[in-house]
């Protein structure tokens, strides 16, 4: 979903032939197995102006991002915590019977 705006200016005015534009998008991201990974939305504002005729312009433009948090149900495990140890991982065969051996 998205919205624009736009203005051109008279080459009589103060800043004479000059446009400014404006916008806002936003994606919208759906919870998918208990994992929603937020929304993104992007804006953004341009302002160019004819510096030689129309061969030379300045352009100044500003792009900016907001992305919402991540959201997990429930626990997800981080690789690296366990309470394993060295010897356990060594011997994963027999099994680390300790709690976060589903890690490995």
């Amino acid at each position: 979903m998205g919205a624009f705006f736009t203005r051109q200016f008279e080459p009589n005015s103060f800043l004479g032939r000059g446009a400014v534009h404006f916008g806002v998008t936003h994606k919208f991201v759906s919870k998918h197995d208990g994992v929603d990974f937020g929304d993104t939305t992007t804006y953004f504002a341009s302002f160019v102006k004819p510096i030689y005729e129309d061969f030379l312009a300045l352009d100044l433009t500003f792009v900016g991002f907001d992305h919402e948090d991540d959201h997990y149900d429930g626990k997800i495990p981080e690789p690296e915590i366990h309470t394993c140890d060295a010897l356990d991982i060594a011997n994963s065969l027999g099994g680390c019977a300790n709690q976060g051996d589903e890690v490995f």
